[in-house]
Parts: structure tokens; sequence; C-alpha cells
């Protein structure tokens, strides 16, 4: 009971009761499926018929087989694609295969913790900003699981079949990223050393659905417990692809939980025959068509189980995490919990304050600061820097709980800077995962990781006043020079972690503003009343222009409002409870 109770109050939505406590349980995403992070054959061919009335596979299909690193085994990958076609399906076992072989949670057969990984030229000619967003994915994994990928692009000698082991590594095995026709990965790793194949695709989602396979993730619609959320539908599934939902027994499988939101879980059209669902959810209020992402908290649960993260790196069997676990977390061993549980209290109480433990990326930067008194978040200079800009209409502002001040016509615009000692790539490809946005550029400092240049130029009516730290903005005169770092998405709905203690403005890069933990938002537009503006860049702050002012799009953030928390607990006589946030009627 302790564990389910876990697992499910990792993903907040709805209230049930069983067994007299009160669940949160989780509901299903409905995105498209590229979005959901599927590989290649829960995007493509999902309505397309593949077989001919023989049973085998249409010769308009071709098959090729990247299963080379496990002669030894019926484990077999096989990657099927049309002419002409970019992307193609992955099966990740032949038909026949071994199931034992299937789910690689067989302790020897696991990566050990260093992984050493090629990026082919066929992926890095794809464009650079692939690359990065491959290597977010892997951030996040190595940030919730004991492993530490390591790029030796530059390094490995192709020739020299021991190079690996010759530069420190256990073996010679090592993962090789490669464009292709599809999107599919080679399960498990070779211990006699070579490459196992990873064609990840160029979303980030997918990314991380391909590496998750490397280790060992299983389908969901495969697991035990999948009988007690959907019901498999046969007669609407493909013939050759019918064992891609049958369950797996693996003896030494983590069968912990079931997420409803993994992107290691089909959609319910992969490999439909006829377009109807091949699966049926037993429960719908247990599957949210409007939550699109998960953090994949079970899988990562089951996977440090699987690795005994905690026992080989920590080795802390003390420590009571209440409703969390304790295991190596971004490098770090400590208590790991659900969303709504204070690591601060090792997961016993749920957040009542502002979570203290999270820190602002290790990056130079800069921020447009919230509240009333344009207060720095902690982490950056003391004080904030200003500069004006004077409209040739009165400046307009769409209702904030604190606007930007101004007078009349002219708005004054505050800057907080952060410092760091040295501008690292690793510190930008740490930073926390989630939305597209834009933050004032650090003037000695450029973007790096996921984010990219951003200009915007713009005439202000009158002189610009302005003192202290600004960040990367020129003033010339009436003329306003400001850069931007800005990043493109690993996927809409996954929620950022920065510090929530303080309100601050991010500026929005698309129609929505990124999630942050624990904190609400309000988008707003800032209207700039100029006769002259230019925008540069490949991503660029969101602006709408006309032809006497163009709007900015801010999205300003708020701390939480505490005092209401409470467990709550459910049973036959007392069956619903009314919770009141303080401050609202």
């Amino acid at each position: 009971m302790y564990r389910q109770r876990l697992l499910t109050l990792w993903y907040v939505t709805f209230l049930t009761v069983t067994g007299g406590y009160a669940f949160i349980s989780v509901k299903e995403r409905g995105s498209s499926d590229q979005e959901k992070g599927q590989d290649a054959h829960q995007q493509l061919l999902g309505q397309e018929e593949l077989l001919q009335d023989d049973g085998y596979l249409d010769s308009r299909f071709r098959r090729e087989s990247t299963g080379g690193n496990f002669q030894t085994s019926s484990y077999v990958e096989t990657v099927l694609s049309s002419p002409g076609n970019e992307l193609g399906i992955s099966l990740m076992e032949l038909p026949h295969a071994s199931r034992h072989k299937r789910g690689a949670k067989h302790y020897h057969r696991h990566w050990p913790r260093d992984i050493p990984f090629v990026i082919d030229p066929s992926y890095t000619a794809k464009g650079a900003k692939y690359t990065e967003i491959l290597k977010r994915a892997l951030q996040r994994i190595m940030e919730n699981l004991c492993v530490v990928y390591h790029d030796v692009t530059n390094k490995f000698d192709q020739n020299n079949k021991n190079w690996f082991m010759e530069n420190g590594f256990t073996n010679n095995a090592y993962l090789l990223f490669k464009d292709g026709p599809g999107c599919s990965a080679t399960t498990g790793y070779n211990p006699d050393g070579g490459p196992s194949n990873v064609y990840p695709c160029r979303l980030y989602t997918i990314n991380q659905h391909e590496v998750l396979h490397t280790l060992g993730g299983l389908h969901t619609q495969q697991i035990a417990r999948r009988n007690n959320y959907i019901s498999i539908n046969p007669d609407n599934i493909q013939d050759t692809f019918q064992f891609t939902y049958r369950i797996l027994n693996e003896p030494e499988y983590v069968d912990d939980g079931f997420d409803t939101e993994s992107s290691l879980l089909y959609t319910a059209q992969t490999w439909t025959r006829n377009g109807l669902e091949t699966y049926s959810t037993i429960r719908d209020d247990i599957f949210d068509l409007d939550n699109k992402y998960s953090p994949e908290s079970t899988v990562f649960y089951e996977m440090v189980k699987v690795f005994k993260c905690n026992e080989l790196y920590c080795k802390n069997s003390q420590t009571d995490c209440g409703e969390g676990y304790h295991t190596i977390y971004k490098g770090v061993c400590q208590c790991v919990c659900p969303p709504e549980f204070d690591p601060a209290t090792n997961c016993k109480k749920l957040f009542n304050s502002p979570n203290f433990k999270l820190k602002w990326p290790n990056t130079p930067m800069a921020i447009i600061p919230g509240g009333t008194d344009s207060k720095c978040p902690d982490g950056f200079n003391s004080k904030p820097g200003w500069f004006t800009f004077e409209g040739t209409k009165i400046a307009r502002q769409k209702t904030l709980p604190a606007p930007l001040p101004s007078d009349k016509q002219t708005i004054f615009i505050p800057i907080c800077t952060k410092d760091a000692p040295k501008s690292e790539e690793k510190d930008w490809i740490e930073w926390p995962q989630g939305g597209d946005f834009c933050f004032p550029k650090h003037k000695h400092s450029s973007c790096g990781g996921p984010f990219t240049e951003a200009t915007l130029s713009f005439l202000s009516k009158a002189d610009v006043q302005f003192n202290g730290s600004l960040g990367d903005i020129d003033i010339l005169g009436n003329n306003i020079t400001m850069k931007f770092c800005c990043k493109d998405k690993e996927h809409v709905f996954l929620v950022t972690d920065l510090p929530n203690s303080h309100p601050f403005r991010l500026l929005a890069s698309a129609d929505y503003c990124p999630r942050i933990q624990g904190m609400r938002y309000y988008r707003a537009r800032l209207d700039f009343f100029t006769d002259k503006k230019t925008v540069s860049g490949v991503l660029v702050p969101q602006t709408n222009d006309y032809k006497d002012k163009f709007q900015i799009h801010q999205c300003y953030y708020l701390p939480p409002v505490y005092g209401c928390n409470a467990e709550v607990v459910l049973n036959k006589h007392d069956k619903s409870v009314t919770i009141t946030t303080p401050g609202f009627d």
C-alpha cells in the first residue's frame, strides 16, 4: 500500500477512494504522437495496412535488421520503412523471440554507470539544434538515474576496437546515435563491445523514449499491471504486431505502477488494423486528455531499483523518505519526493513554503523581476538596474498583480543580473528542461546549450535614462537594443524546476507560458508605442506588430499560496471534503 500510494501521488489530477485512503489518480494524455514521444511505430503507420492476405509484410516495405550486437540471443531489432518516407517503425523484438530477453531487466545485462556515446555524422548533419535536444534528454536521465553519459564523438578512434577500455571504460560497448529511416533503439548493451544503435529522431520526448529503451525500459502496455487500467482489443490490432500488446512476465521486472502519461505507452491507435482503438481504458476518470506529458517518475523509480542506485552509490538503508524513496538524484544522495511533498522534510510533509532547495542555474543571465518592489530573486544581484522607455502614447499593459512601473507615456523596466565565475557549456546543458521562453542575455556571456541569441531593437520617443547593471542592453540616445537568450521547448507540458520563492518575469517565445514548478502565472501583453522596431534571431521573444506599436508577451510568475495544504483521508462515512484556498471567497 505504501508504494502504491507513492506512485499514484506523483500525478496530481483526481481524487478517488481505495481502501480507506485518498488517492490522486492519473489520466491519459491526448497529444499528437510526436509530442508524446512515441517511436515511429506510434507515429507513422498506425493507419496503414502492412500485411497482405498471406500474412507476410507487403513488399512495399523494406526490412532491415540492426540487431547485429546480439548474435547469440533470439533478440533481433528490426526497422521497417517505406521508400521515400523519412519515418519508419521499429520492432523491438521478433514475434518468436524470447520474452525473457525483451526487458533487459537482468542486472548483468545493464549498462555500467559510465556510458560512452558517439553521435554519427548522419545525425549531426541535421543541425546543431537536434544534437542539443538529444543531450538535454540524456541530461534528464542522468539527473534521475545513476548513469553518466560521456560524449566521446570527437575522441573515439573507430579503428581501435579496444579504445574504450584503454580510455577508462569498463568494456568496449557504446551508444551510437544515428539518423535513419525510423525511430528505434537496441535494448540493453553488448558486454562484448561494439555499438548499440539508436535512431532517436529529432524530438525531445522521442529521444527520451528511445534512450529509455536502451536502459531496459519496457512499453507500458506490456507490463503485468496493465489489466487494471486498460483492456486490449486484439481484433483491432494488425496480426504482425499482436505481440507488442502481450504482457511480458519478467521475473526481475519492477512493476510498481502504471503511468498513463508515459512516453513508453502506445497510443490507442498504434497498429490498428481498422482505425478502431487497440485498447480501451477501464476507467476514463484516470485518463486525462489534457495532460500530455509525464515526468516518467514511475519509470525512473523502477530503474533506480533495478540499477541498485541507492545500494551502490548511496549505501543508505536508514533514511526514511516517507512517501518518496532514497537515491542519487542530480548527483546528490537524497530523498526523491512526489511533487506535492517537501524534500526538506524527507517527503513526510506537504509543501507549506517555497522549495528552498531549488537554485538558479549556474549560468550568467539576467531577468525582469516581479513584485511591487521589483526585488531581485535570491542568487541575483541585490538591486536591479533600470532603464526607461517613453512611447508616443500613454503606456498600456494588461492587468497584472504587479505591472511594470509607469508614468504617463514612460515605462520603467527593471533588470536583475546574475554573474557566474565562468560560463561553461555544461551549465547551459544542465538548465532545467521545459518550456520555450526568453530572458535578457548577460553582458559578458554567450547563450549556450539549448539557448540561442535574439536581438530586439526599438526607439524611445525621448532619450533613455538608465542606471545599474542591465545585462546585454545597448543604449544610444533614444535607441534601445536588447539581446536575449531564447530556447525551444523540450515539451509544452514539461514542468520546469526554477526557484519559486520570489515573483519574476520571463518573455514568451510561443503562444503559451512555460509551467514553473509550484508557481502561478499570468500571461500579459505589454504595449510599446514606437515608430520603429526590429527583431532578429532563430528563436525570438513573441511580438505582435501594429502600425504604431508592438506588443511583447510577458509571463509573470507568483509563488503559490500556502496554508491550505492538508492530507485528506476519505472513507465510507466521510466521502468528500471541501478545501478553501486562503484569501479566496
